[in-house]
């Protein structure tokens, strides 16, 4: 089984009530210029954001999120897939896909 999430083991207490069933832990690291790249790319050509409005919401709103709560969860991990996502092409068909 594989139970997938950003957020899955930022609570203390659903890690303890799910730990006796994971055997491997795995964080899948990303460069913080590809999180903004593939956000600024999203907002503006999936939700119709304005450039400024995407990159301003990154900086005072997704990027201090993810070090408060998503980094501090690679401590935890057993495994750490390093600079996962780096080959993002906003032209290519492929990289829209979810």
């Amino acid at each position: 089984m594989v139970i997938e999430g950003s957020h899955i083991f930022m609570s203390a207490e659903v890690t303890h009530h799910i730990s006796s069933l994971i055997n491997v832990k795995v964080f899948i690291d990303s460069d913080s210029d590809v999180r903004l790249s593939r956000r600024v790319f999203q907002d503006t050509q999936d939700n119709k954001k304005v450039l400024n409005e995407s990159v301003t919401n990154y900086l005072e709103f997704i990027k201090p999120s993810y070090e408060r709560e998503i980094e501090p969860t690679k401590q935890a991990s057993d495994v750490i897939i390093p600079h996962f996502g780096g080959w993002f092409n906003a032209s290519s068909p492929t990289s829209r896909k979810r």
